[in-house]
């Protein structure tokens, strides 16, 4: 549930600041710069937290692994 919750946070985070990308055009170029720079990091970030996501919630049967109940 939390990953969910945090994945719409990363994401909301990312599209806010595209539009703002988006909206730039009249802006000054050091400006677009900037917020172009900010919207790479922010995908990179969320793109490198989906990947653990998935690895995270990959259950250990599909990755080869037996589950082994504790003793």
């Amino acid at each position: 549930m939390a990953t969910v919750k945090v994945r719409a946070a990363a994401s909301a985070s990312f599209l806010l600041h595209w539009t703002r990308f988006k909206e730039l055009k009249v802006l000054e170029k050091e400006k677009q710069d900037h917020v172009y720079f900010e919207v790479v990091r922010q995908a990179k970030r969320l793109h490198q937290q989906q990947t653990v996501w998935e690895v995270e919630e990959e259950p250990a049967a599909s990755r080869g692994e037996e589950e082994t109940p504790a003793p």
